[in-house]
């Protein structure tokens, strides 16, 4: 399975480095058609100038092309990021008092060609202290109702494929473990007591709507600990899972799902399953789920 998804890396970033040298060679290809014109262009006008005004001629010509691809690439990548301090104060004489920070993050996001999005986000661990890869991934829109999607396909607003290290789409909580997203400041325990945070290396398939929003992936798992003969806690490698969520809004503003998956560990295999709802109305939102 590892090696399965190491492969299909290797193929996404082959298409990034072709989309990047094909970019490379149009402008050195531009750059060369501007010199020919300035050297090889209307000859009786050029016989009456020095060698300084050709020059002058071919270097004025290289920046104005430079400058508005220069606006180009700045403009292609989209920073972002986020990040929160809390305190703890210790009561009754408690020398508990303690500052740190919570969760801090830089995301960035640019696209490879004109399909292709490719999004990374440098995240902050404050239980280590240190700085760490907390999604790299590449999506491709294969189907939409847009220029955007590679096919044109009508009732589909968006399908594609996603490659990378990523939050893992089980359940509905995945959406907001950025502080900045959750509402809350604690996990719920449905999560924290089950996947707590799924986040990892896979590829996922997802499809949406109006009415329905649907994503199957296979990912590397996660660990977890079962009781062995003797009633005592062993903890299992991770090897593999493979899974997905349906969702399907019967009303306008209601939402129901249902999400499984089955996680494969040597010699052992474990199922997870989850239902949700979600209510919006105006500036009401109300979720829940059990997993």
């Amino acid at each position: 399975m590892n090696r399965n998804l190491f492969i299909i890396q290797l193929i996404i970033m082959g298409l990034m480095v072709i989309n990047f040298s094909r970019l490379v060679a149009q402008e050195s290809q531009i750059v060369l058609e501007e010199k020919n014109v300035a050297y090889n262009g209307d000859t009786d006008n050029l016989d009456d100038q020095t060698d300084e005004t050709n020059s002058d001629i071919v270097l004025s010509q290289h920046e104005d092309f430079q400058e508005p691809l220069l606006d180009k690439l700045s403009q292609s990548i989209n920073i972002s990021g986020f990040g929160d301090i809390y305190s703890q104060l210790g009561y009754n004489g408690s020398d508990e008092n303690n500052m740190q920070i919570g969760q801090m993050e830089i995301d960035f996001e640019t696209k490879i060609g004109e399909q292709f999005v490719l999004s990374t986000a440098i995240a902050y661990t404050p239980d280590t202290q240190t700085f760490g890869l907390g999604q790299f991934t590449v999506d491709i829109p294969l189907f939409g109702e847009d220029d955007k999607h590679l096919f044109n396909m009508k009732g589909i607003d968006q399908a594609g494929i996603i490659v990378g290290l990523f939050d893992v789409p089980f359940g509905i909580d995945w959406k907001v473990y950025p502080s900045i997203d959750r509402k809350l400041i604690s996990v719920p325990l449905a999560v924290e007591l089950t996947h707590n945070g799924w986040n990892d290396y896979g590829v996922q398939l997802y499809a949406e709507n109006s009415w329905f929003n649907g994503v199957l992936f296979v990912t590397n798992g996660f660990d977890f600990e079962i009781e062995d003969e003797e009633g005592l806690p062993m903890l299992l490698n991770k090897q593999s899972s493979i899974g997905g969520r349906l969702g399907v809004k019967s009303f306008e503003m209601v939402e129901i799902g249902a999400s499984y998956s089955k996680i494969f560990n040597r010699g052992f295999s474990r199922n997870l399953f989850g239902t949700d709802i979600q209510f919006d109305f105006n500036n009401i939102t109300l979720k829940g789920e059990y997993i």
